[in-house]
């Protein structure tokens, strides 16, 4: 079974703090929403190759997952 990266739990409690802020209840985000989370622009989001991770639709765990590796 593949062990979490060192910074996951770190990462997930700052970005779920986040998204509670600014999303409440919510929690399945679009880029859109992804990017208000991580704090970057929406157009980074769609042309950095740092964020190809992210689909259309994503959960806390997996930007958690993406941002720490």
């Amino acid at each position: 079974m593949p062990r979490e990266k060192e910074t996951y739990r770190d990462v997930l409690a700052r970005i779920a703090g986040r998204a509670n802020e600014l999303y409440p209840g919510r929690m399945i985000f679009n880029k859109k929403q992804c990017a208000a989370i991580l704090g970057v622009p929406k157009q980074t989001i769609y042309q950095s190759r740092r964020y190809q991770f992210l689909s259309l639709t994503n959960t806390l765990e997996d930007i958690a997952r993406g941002i720490s590796s």
